[in-house]
């Protein structure tokens, strides 16, 4: 790619992130933002998530919230859901409660109304906190913007089942069908 001059910008470079990210090989991307930053490419919004999600696939707290903060400090406006869900998802993991329920207030700060996804990682990552009031909220919200799709029932319903709410799992079971 470099002979052909593919490597000038961020773009090649994300795509080769999200298929190490695909092959479990997070370690990969690490080398690759390393490239990146000694040819002076800027990293962009894919960049930094795949940066910090690589660096949250081998549990390390401290140097994901490190590229974290550079994000900040860099491009703040870049940061959407998935950062924010990426984080969240390495605090529920840690058991960092109070730093993950802060990443989801920012995530649903930052939701756009397309984002149908994002509310499936809020139920389940609020199910990882063992927070049913959360979840039923943020699934009322869903409801609310949506047309219930079977995505949306899969994160509810395994969720519900996670938190072990069989009363609810069973009236939502009984509204998918």
């Amino acid at each position: 790619m470099g002979g052909l001059g593919f490597t000038c910008h961020p773009l090649p470079y994300g795509n080769i992130m999200s298929l190490y990210m695909r092959i479990r090989k997070p370690q990969k991307i690490l080398s690759l933002v390393g490239e990146m930053k000694r040819k002076n490419i800027s990293l962009d919004l894919l960049s930094y998530n795949m940066w910090m999600q690589s660096y949250a696939c081998i549990d390390d707290v401290e140097r994901t919230e490190r590229v974290y903060h550079k994000m900040l400090g860099n491009y703040a406006s870049l940061c959407d859901w998935t950062t924010y869900s990426t984080l969240a998802s390495l605090y529920v993991k840690a058991g960092l409660t109070e730093k993950a329920e802060s990443a989801l207030k920012k995530l649903e700060s930052v939701v756009e109304p397309k984002e149908r996804e994002a509310y499936h990682h809020l139920i389940t990552l609020y199910a990882g906190l063992n927070n049913l009031g959360e979840v039923q909220r943020v699934w009322a919200s869903l409801k609310a913007a949506y047309l219930i799709n079977n995505s949306s029932y899969v994160a509810m319903l395994s969720s519900l089942h996670r938190l072990k709410d069989f009363e609810g799992l069973r009236k939502v079971f009984e509204e998918s069908v």
